[in-house]
């Protein structure tokens, strides 16, 4: 739904000359400076290909099998599986939880009204003056966070598109692990029961990779709050 409104204020040839000038000049700075930024960058390059190329010659590759005391400090390379031993629950939907994961993430979308602005400038009542046209459209998206529709630019919009308020449940919320530990690749092999290594809070947050979606009841109930059919409600007190 399109809905038009025309923004002031207008722009003279003289405020239009300032702001060609200023332009000219910030360019101009722009310029000079675009030389010792470059030689900076590229120096950094170069020391951190003379890194990378040591790093290679130091490190070793060892078995994530065992942990041997005189490595302590080397640069070392493992390849290995994670294995987390406990579970992992979902702080307002205790049937929800999964096994041997690094996170549980809950994502809620929200099926609400949202804004969209598109500008126009066309030549303005005087010689060299200017003005700009906004266009606002409205529809329906889902959204992972929730739209105030009280802050919609136009009036009649507040009224006539309005959006309920957030979901009982807020729009997400992610669970970690505690401990990951690391251990050998073979899942059979017993040492895997008792991974020797421990991921570090660096370590974990590189972990962004493989999510997979898990399945949830018909129904959930939780904390003042319940899940039909995909739908987050709020549960009334008797």
């Amino acid at each position: 739904v399109p809905v038009s409104a025309l923004e002031q204020p207008q722009k003279s040839f003289t405020q239009q000359l300032k702001d060609s000038l200023v332009y000219w000049i910030v360019g101009l700075v722009l310029f000079v400076l675009a030389f010792p930024i470059l030689w900076i960058n590229e120096r950094n390059a170069a020391e951190m290909e003379a890194v990378l190329y040591h790093a290679k010659q130091e490190c070793l590759s060892l078995p994530p099998s065992t942990v041997d005391a005189e490595n302590d400090g080397a640069l070392v390379h493992m390849v290995g599986r994670t294995l987390v031993t406990a579970a992992l629950k979902d702080p307002d939907f205790s049937d929800v939880q999964v096994y041997d994961a690094v996170r549980l993430r809950r994502q809620v979308e929200m099926y609400q009204w949202v804004e969209t602005r598109q500008e126009k400038e066309k030549p303005g009542a005087r010689l060299g003056e200017t003005e700009t046209e906004q266009t606002f459209t409205y529809s329906k998206e889902w959204k992972s966070f929730w739209v105030d529709s009280d802050q919609f630019r136009d009036a009649t919009a507040q009224q006539v598109y309005r959006n309920p308020g957030a979901p009982a449940c807020g729009f997400g919320v992610e669970v970690e692990a505690p401990e990951v530990q690391f251990g050998p690749t073979d899942p059979g092999d017993s040492a895997v029961s008792a991974a020797p290594f421990r991921l570090s809070p660096g370590l974990k947050a590189q972990l962004t990779q493989g999510w997979a979606t898990v399945a949830v009841p018909h129904y959930l109930q939780g904390k003042g709050m319940a899940f039909v059919d995909g739908v987050c409600k709020a549960e009334q007190g008797g």
